[in-house]
């Protein structure tokens, strides 16, 4: 039953992408939009397939997608180890639940002029505007799963005995696992956006410098053909994190279905 079900919605999602390309390429050779404005599906295609003759497409996709590991990493690890610090201790939590909420409401591209003057135009700006961007999202979700944990749960273990360090372990963590992995959710694509905000800026190389040069040369299809590459490598990554929790959270009920 649950095969069926996920292999009806994997061919909803196809038959929508694919009816999603058709219309974009028939709308182009109908002559309904100008090319030099839309370029179609084909059009992108082509300027890819020609990009990648030379290795010119594979280094740039190769830097982007060691940006995006790295900082997405960095900024879901210290967001978790900082939203279960948060919510296990209270202190912790009042005084920086405040500061959180001021600094996620500033966007990673206000960072990049001080990012460019504290890491000069190398890896590390970059890195530390897609690190920033995955950085909150980990950190509330975290936090709130924490803060949501069942009291009555925690009050019967205690009862049982259990130690601060085994509440922990078989209480609190499996119980906040299910709003870490929407945190790394959510703050994968704000460090996709930061990824591009930042090679947009200032970058030699990546899928984002390449959109820039071909916004600045007027090659549309370059950079249709760019921000695709995003879009697919952003499902795949998507799809590999959304593996990743079905099987840690293959107890949880939202795996169930």
């Amino acid at each position: 039953m649950q095969t069926q079900s996920v292999s009806g919605r994997f061919g909803i999602s196809a038959i929508s992408v694919a009816g999603f390309v058709v219309l974009w390429q028939l709308s182009v050779t109908l002559g309904l939009v100008d090319p030099l404005i839309l370029p179609s599906p084909w059009m992108a295609i082509q300027s890819g397939i020609r990009r990648a003759e030379g290795g010119e497409l594979l280094h740039h996709i190769i830097a982007s997608v060691l940006r995006i590991t790295e900082g997405f990493f960095l900024g879901s690890a210290l967001g978790v180890l900082l939203g279960l610090l948060m919510g296990q201790v209270r202190i912790i939590g009042d005084a920086l639940e405040p500061i959180v909420d001021i600094f996620r409401q500033i966007p990673e591209v206000a960072w990049i002029p001080l990012a460019i003057l504290m890491f000069q135009m190398g890896e590390g700006s970059k890195v530390f505007i897609i690190t920033y961007g995955a950085l909150f999202p980990a950190i509330i979700c975290t936090f709130d799963g924490v803060k949501m944990t069942e009291p009555a749960i925690i009050r019967a273990a205690r009862s049982l005995g259990a130690s601060r360090r085994q509440l922990f372990w078989r209480v609190t963590l499996p119980a906040t696992l299910p709003h870490i992995m929407t945190g790394l959710w959510i703050g994968l694509g704000y460090a996709f956006r930061g990824l591009i905000a930042a090679e947009l800026a200032g970058a030699q190389e990546g899928i984002g410098f390449m959109i820039m040069l071909a916004r600045e040369d007027n090659l549309t299809a370059d950079a249709f053909m760019g921000m695709a590459l995003i879009g697919v490598i952003g499902f795949c990554a998507i799809y590999g994190l959304g593996a990743v929790r079905n099987h840690i959270l293959r107890w949880h009920e939202s795996t169930q279905e």
